[in-house]
C-alpha cells in the first residue's frame, strides 16, 4: 500500500464544469484505507489563465480548498504562489505552457520543488516535537481511521463504501491488467496511444468496430452489512464511438444503452445496474453499430446509502 497519496484534479475540468463530488468520493476512499495514507491536494493552474493574467480561480477554489479545511488534508497551491505575478503580466518561460488545459513539463517540476519543501518542513517540525517531548509524538496522519467515523458529506448527498476497479489501464512497470473478459466475440485488446517518452501510463482498453459483437466480464460483489452494490464501467469516449447494449447476468431485459460518443478523447463512466447482490455476475457489451467503435477501460462496482 501506499504510504503518501498526490491528488491532482485537472484543472481544465473547471472549465468543463465539473463538480467536487468525485474529488470528495476519492477523499474518503483514502481515508477509509487500513493504513492510513497521508493524503495532499496538488493544485495546478495552466496555460489559458496564465496568458489572460487571470485571477486563477478553478478546481482549487471550487473543491480542493473547502475539502482540505473540511477533512483536514495539506493542500499545495501553485495559484497562491504564482497568480500575484501571473495577473502582473510577468510570466517567466519557467511556468507558461504551450496548452490552454495542461501544465507543462517544467510546470510539474516546479511543483515538485514546491512538495520537496513542503516535506523537509514536516520532517523538520516533527523532529523538533520528538526532541521536545518524545513520549508524545505522534505522526501527522489525516485524523480518521474509517468512513463511520468521517464525518457527513461535504458536497454528495450519498455515502460511498468499499468501492472496487477492474481495469485494463496499467503502468509500464505492471504489465498486468485485473479486466479480462471470460468470453469475447468481435473484442479486441488495444494500446490506445502507444508508449510515450517519459510516461509510465499505458492506455489500453477492450474495443469492438463491428455491430452485434460481444464480450462478457466475470465479477465478483463481496457482502457489505446489508447492502446491494451498483455496476458502472468506464470507457474512452472519442469523435467516432457509438453505442452499446449492457446488461447483467444475460437478462436482455435488463440493457442499459451506452453512448460512447464525445467531441473530445476522454474517461467516461456510466451506471449500468443498482442493487445487485453479492455473487459473481456477468456483465456482457453488444456493440449496437456498424463503423463506430467503443471502448471500456473498466468495471467499478461500490455500495452507497
Amino acid at each position: 500500500m501506499m504510504d503518501i497519496i498526490l491528488w491532482e484534479f485537472a484543472v481544465n475540468d473547471f472549465i468543463k464544469h465539473v463538480k467536487p463530488y468525485a474529488q470528495e468520493e476519492l477523499t474518503r476512499v483514502v481515508l477509509d484505507f487500513p493504513n492510513s495514507p497521508q493524503l495532499i491536494y496538488v493544485n495546478f493552474v495552466h496555460g489559458a489563465q496564465m496568458r489572460s493574467k487571470s485571477p486563477c480561480i478553478n478546481n482549487e477554489n471550487v473543491s480542493s480548498t473547502p475539502l482540505s479545511l473540511y477533512y483536514n488534508i495539506p493542500s499545495i497551491s501553485m495559484s497562491d504562489a504564482l497568480c500575484p505575478t501571473i495577473m502582473q503580466g510577468n510570466i517567466s518561460q519557467l511556468v507558461e505552457s504551450k496548452s490552454d488545459a495542461h501544465p507543462s513539463k517544467d510546470v510539474h517540476i516546479l511543483m515538485g520543488i514546491f512538495l520537496l519543501h513542503f516535506c523537509e518542513e514536516v520532517f523538520v517540525n516533527l523532529t523538533k516535537s520528538h526532541l521536545s517531548s518524545p513520549e508524545q509524538i505522534n505522526l501527522p496522519m489525516n485524523g480518521h481511521s474509517d468512513l463511520h467515523n468521517l464525518p457527513k458529506p461535504l458536497f454528495n448527498e450519498t455515502i460511498i463504501y468499499r468501492p472496487k476497479c477492474w481495469s485494463s489501464l496499467r503502468s509500464n512497470e505492471n504489465t498486468s491488467a485485473t479486466l479480462e473478459p471470460t468470453n469475447v466475440n468481435g473484442w479486441k485488446r488495444v494500446d490506445l496511444e502507444g508508449k510515450t517518452p517519459g510516461r509510465t501510463d499505458n492506455k489500453v482498453a477492450w474495443e469492438s468496430h463491428s455491430k452485434n459483437s460481444k464480450i462478457t466480464f466475470s465479477i465478483t460483489v463481496n457482502p457489505y452489512q446489508n447492502l446491494n452494490c451498483s455496476i458502472a464501467i468506464g470507457i474512452m469516449g472519442c469523435p467516432n464511438c457509438g453505442k452499446i447494449a449492457a446488461y447483467i447476468d444475460f437478462k436482455n431485459e435488463s440493457e442499459i444503452i451506452v453512448n460512447g460518443k464525445w467531441n473530445w478523447k476522454v474517461t467516461l463512466t456510466f451506471k449500468i445496474a443498482e442493487n445487485i447482490s453479492p455473487g459473481t455476475h456477468n456483465l456482457t457489451l453488444v456493440m449496437k453499430e456498424a463503423k463506430r467503435n467503443f471502448r471500456i477501460i473498466g468495471i467499478m462496482t461500490s455500495y452507497h446509502v
